[in-house]
């Protein structure tokens, strides 16, 4: 896929105003069903305090690793699971890796950096690469939380992207329109969106 051939395959979601409202609508009530408060989460942590709900400490949990061993286990992780998804995709597509940055909307050079742990990922780019991969939600948050983040129901942003997913809008740049049109801000290159 070249860089020509997928630009052709932009599209604008709306094809009028109605259809805008529409779908503005729809997600809002999304949001609305999905969102947890901060006050939310407060009740649940205390219901689970008053439960005596012990959770591993960290001692427990990494099996006496130094610091720099648990740091350099969870990025092999993370990388272990990145590569897995692209070369599924690349097989599967019979793709090159430079479809995928191009679909992400990501540089070659950050590409590079995030698959070589030459920088510590961030969790929008991460994401632009999850949809680019053809993820489904729960494989976008196992690559994610492998990362140390994940999509979650306290932020309409996220919530937002949730939405675009189970609508099966995976274009990026569709989806950051969406994005820059409610809050401003985009998973990718936001310059290119402010009109």
């Amino acid at each position: 896929m070249t860089k020509e051939r997928y630009s052709e395959q932009f599209f604008l979601i709306y094809s009028n105003e109605e259809e805008e409202k529409k779908f503005q609508k729809e997600l809002q009530e999304y949001i609305e069903k999905f969102f947890v408060s901060d006050e939310d989460i407060k009740s649940i942590i205390q219901v689970n305090e008053d439960k005596n709900i012990k959770h591993l400490s960290y001692e427990e949990s990494s099996q006496e690793l130094t610091l720099d061993q648990f740091i350099k286990k969870e990025l092999k992780n993370f990388n272990d699971i990145l590569r897995k998804h692209i070369r599924n995709y690349n097989k599967k597509n019979n793709t090159k890796d430079s479809d995928i940055y191009t679909k992400a909307d990501i540089t070659k050079e950050h590409f590079n950096k995030i698959i070589n742990n030459k920088i510590k990922p961030q969790k929008k780019p991460l994401i632009a690469l999850g949809i680019a991969l053809d993820l489904n939600i729960e494989e976008i948050n196992e690559l994610l939380h492998a990362a140390e983040f994940n999509l979650t129901n306290t932020s309409e942003f996220d919530l937002t992207i949730k939405f675009c997913l189970n609508k099966n809008i995976r274009n990026i740049h569709d989806i950051n329109i969406i994005l820059y049109k409610k809050f401003k801000e985009t998973l990718t290159n936001s310059k290119r969106y402010q009109k």
